[in-house]
């Protein structure tokens, strides 16, 4: 379809003129955006087995917990027992990490 636009169309009131006057088809593109009745679209994706899997991965992991009950134990355990010696100079750089990321 060749849609010819000129400048010469009359002002108008704000009113949507009637698509009839302006030459174009009911169904048409145009006629849509003026205001004529259209038949539904549907909306259709079609999405890659990659995606769906990248998808349900993601969906599982965000529901999976970061706590270790076990890890967390064994920690307080060994605090309370005098055993537990962090490396100080890796938790004062990580520390500094931290603050400098803004995450504390």
């Amino acid at each position: 379809m060749v849609l010819a636009l000129s400048n010469s169309l009359p002002p108008t009131d704000g009113a949507v003129p009637d698509v009839r006057q302006l030459g174009v088809q009911p169904g048409d593109a145009a006629s849509a955006a003026a205001g004529a009745p259209t038949a539904p679209i549907a909306d259709h994706a079609d999405l890659s087995p990659l995606a769906s899997l990248l998808g349900t991965m993601v969906s599982k992991a965000g529901a999976l917990s970061s706590f270790r009950p076990e890890t967390v134990a064994r920690l307080k355990a060994a605090v309370a027992d005098g055993s537990y010696q962090p490396d100080l100079n890796q938790l004062a750089s990580r520390v500094a990490q931290a603050l400098n990321a803004g995450a504390v």
